[in-house]
């Protein structure tokens, strides 16, 4: 921890700003005689496409740029993911949905912010589409970022600010019957002499309802039925949200740009949900309130800031300091109410929570140019997050039923100290090579008034080998090889040992409880892949990796003494593979009397075992078998109108979790549908159409022990949704 607290410490952040050279080769040159000035030719700078970002770099990444992230009208960072080739959201509308590569998720999954982490429990969601320049998929880590990406890393680069004024509009409305959706959003920006500055803002309303329809079985050891009973639940979710964004870039001398992005968010979570249950065979429902009606009210704000001051030196030779700070806020209200046949309260239950999240990031990068052929990089960053949690519970039954009053107060701690050198080679002109290696030291401590405090300290390396040759220039024909060590760190909630409940107790709802003996998981990962150019009709991309996990985490739901408790173990080892077909063409450049249609696909498919887990069909984290993508935009020859469609499908399957956990769910489909038309010049309409096929999802879990088995069937309903955008540049 020493390293740790030498990194954090307020004299080496004040040193890292102090820091100006004031004996180097440059500047000595700045000090010759001036030269003449010289006649400068303007030339027009056209920004490089994502793909030729993609096929230049020298690392594997999938870009997504900005007209890519607006095509289907997307209000989300999680909607404008749907559309990417090899990502999987798994989640219904309203919730934090999950995101996968390489078909798991959860911990699996980092997520950045210009490359920088996010705090435990940050919401991808909250970063307002409107301040988004790019999304890049990264399956394989770099040096220079944390190295918790096991299936990759999702980063979200957001928008610099225009040397020249940016101003824009965007109104939207829709929604589905009964649940509109509306919002505003819009940019300004100017050129004061040597500062730039910007602002983006957006208020926007959304509301979605999900259904749920469960079925439940209860057999005994013999397989006898015992028990059979429904359970139906509606849960209409009403969100309004409002975001600012300033950003100010300025350039006091030729060689230095100080940059300072500040991002504010509040949001507001209201939810009436009722559950009905009914007994059909044998013993009462399996809870003592055959219906509920629960009342939910969510307050989150959050704040980011970053001041990032860069030094040139000309030649390629650069410092970059930065630091973050940012904090949230989440308070609820949560009143359950527990009803008998007769509408009688047989229970009231009133929770109020308040978290608090602080985040403070700082990190120093030197680059520069050496012997013509490499560019070095070494630095260091440090990290600090500090959550505080509150949750007081009360209730109050009457004389026979069970109650239980709770003050849930905790706070959890998390260091992290790292330093990394990283080396960009050109071999050859064909041929180049990314050698990095990282070192981090992570410190967990977790406190709270019912538990024995918790603290754990872990010391990681992280060695990482990309490479990339050019079999053909022309045809844009490239091989790509990678190997990488990354990790996956417990989280706090697994860490403490104190009993987490909520609900009916049972197979699928289990108390949870943390254990603080668990490792990380760490990952050797091999990756490869092959693209080419198809003449000028378009490219393909062939890709495939794979990843050997050590002491991975599983949580175990195991029955003791008619309580259901789940607690995470480490599990031995696993095996997850990937391979992936991505291609695209144009309809035009084949036959130019062919109508102007981008055709786009891509096919993952994966595969995982958990060693210790002894059962056919076993995978890791319920993780995906398949996740396909189609996509058609068809352009207009003669009028001003483009339209396209999307279809995405994620394989469903029969899932061995644990030994007592079987899982089995349906293949999913979706279809989402644009309409553009480009007004003039600086104004367009929109219309997007999502979830066409509004299919239902099927989810069965079964749980089998000594005693008997429990089965839920379970059937999510969704629905289709409009929204008509109009886009104005001023």
């Amino acid at each position: 921890m020493r390293l740790m607290n030498t990194l954090i410490s307020k004299q080496t952040l004040a040193l890292m700003f102090a820091v100006w050279p004031v004996a180097t080769p440059s500047q000595a040159q700045t000090n010759a005689p001036e030269s003449k000035p010289q006649r400068i030719t303007p030339i027009e700078v056209t920004a490089p496409s994502p793909q030729e970002i993609e096929r230049q770099s020298i690392t594997a990444k999938t870009v997504v740029g900005r007209d890519e992230i607006a095509k289907f009208g997307a209000r989300s960072v999680t909607d404008a993911l749907r559309q990417i080739s090899g990502v999987a959201i798994v989640g219904v509308p309203g919730k934090d949905p999950e995101i996968r590569l390489r078909g798991v998720g959860g911990g699996y999954v980092q997520i950045l912010i210009n490359g920088a982490p996010t705090a435990v429990g940050f919401s991808i969601d909250s970063i307002p589409i409107n301040t988004i320049e790019r999304i890049e998929i990264l399956p394989i880590g770099l040096a220079e970022q944390r190295s918790q990406g096991v299936a990759g890393s999702i980063n979200v680069i957001t928008r610099a600010i225009s040397a020249s004024a940016t101003r824009s509009m965007r109104l939207s409305a829709g929604g589905h019957i009964g649940y509109p959706a509306a919002s505003i959003d819009g940019q300004w920006g100017h050129k004061f002499g040597p500062v730039d500055f910007g602002i983006t803002g957006a208020l926007a309303r959304d509301s979605n309802a999900n259904y749920f329809d469960t079925t439940f079985f209860s057999r005994d050891s013999a397989g006898q039925l015992q028990s059979q009973s429904i359970l139906s639940k509606n849960e209409p979710i009403d969100i309004v949200s409002a975001s600012i964004a300033p950003r100010l870039s300025w350039k006091p001398t030729q060689h230095d740009t100080l940059n300072l992005e500040t991002t504010i968010r509040v949001s507001k979570v209201s939810a009436d949900l009722t559950a009905s249950r009914a007994s059909l065979i044998g013993s009462p429902s399996l809870s003592l309130y055959p219906t509920d009606a629960v009342s939910v009210r969510f307050d989150t704000g959050d704040a980011r800031t970053r001041l990032m001051w860069v030094r040139n030196w000309g030649g390629g030779t650069r410092l970059q300091n930065s630091v973050s700070w940012n904090v949230s806020r989440r308070t609820q209200e949560i009143e359950r109410l527990g009803f008998s046949d007769s509408r009688t309260v047989l229970l009231n239950d009133n929770t109020v929570g308040d978290s608090t999240d602080h985040q403070f990031l700082m990190s120093s990068q030197l680059r520069y140019p050496w012997r013509d052929k490499h560019v070095i990089s070494v630095g260091i960053d440090a990290e600090s997050n500090q959550r505080d949690e509150t949750r007081i519970q009360r209730q109050r039954a009457p004389i026979g039923f069970p109650r239980e009053d709770r003050d849930d107060i905790f706070a959890t701690k998390v260091t992290r100290a790292a330093a990394y050198a990283q080396d960009e080679w050109d071999v050859s002109p064909a041929w180049s090579v990314y050698l990095g290696l990282r070192g981090e030291q992570v410190g967990t401590e977790t406190t709270g008034a019912d538990f024995t405090p918790v603290a754990r300290d872990f010391t990681l390396a992280s060695p990482i080998v990309q490479s990339v040759y050019k079999i053909s220039e022309k045809n844009k024909e490239q091989i790509r090889f990678a190997l990488s060590r990354t990790y996956k760190l417990p989280t706090a909630r697994e860490l403490i040992p104190r009993r987490w409940t909520h609900g009916d107790n049972g197979a699928t709802q289990p108390v949870f409880q943390g254990n603080p003996l668990l490792r990380p998981e760490r990952a050797l990962g091999i990756d490869a892949s092959y693209e080419r150019a198809l003449s000028a009709i378009g490219s393909m991309k062939f890709s495939a990796g794979l990843r050997e996990i050590d002491d991975v985490v599983l949580s175990r739901t195991l029955r003791v003494k008619n309580e259901f408790i789940q607690t995470p173990t480490n599990f031995g080892s696993a095996r997850v593979a990937t391979f992936g077909i991505d291609g695209s063409v144009n309809t035009k450049t084949i036959d130019s009397a062919m109508p102007d249609i981008d055709v786009r696909a891509s096919l993952y498919i994966n595969r995982s075992e958990v060693k210790n887990v002894m059962a056919r069909n076993n995978r890791l984290d319920a993780q995906l078998p398949f996740t396909f993508t189609l996509g058609l935009d068809y352009r207009v020859q003669s009028m001003p109108l483009t339209f396209g469609a999307s279809l995405q499908a994620q394989g469903g399957a029969t899932y061995q979790l644990t030994p007592e956990l079987l899982q089995e769910k349906s293949t999913t489909r979706n279809v989402d549908l644009y309409g553009l038309w480009r007004i003039d010049p600086k104004s367009n309409v929109r219309l997007a159409v999502s979830n066409v096929l509004h299919r239902p999802s099927l989810l069965d879990i079964v749980f089998t022990d000594a005693i008997g088995q429990l089965t839920e069937n379970r059937i999510t309903r969704s629905f289709t949704k409009v929204r008509l955008t109009y886009e104005h540049r001023f």
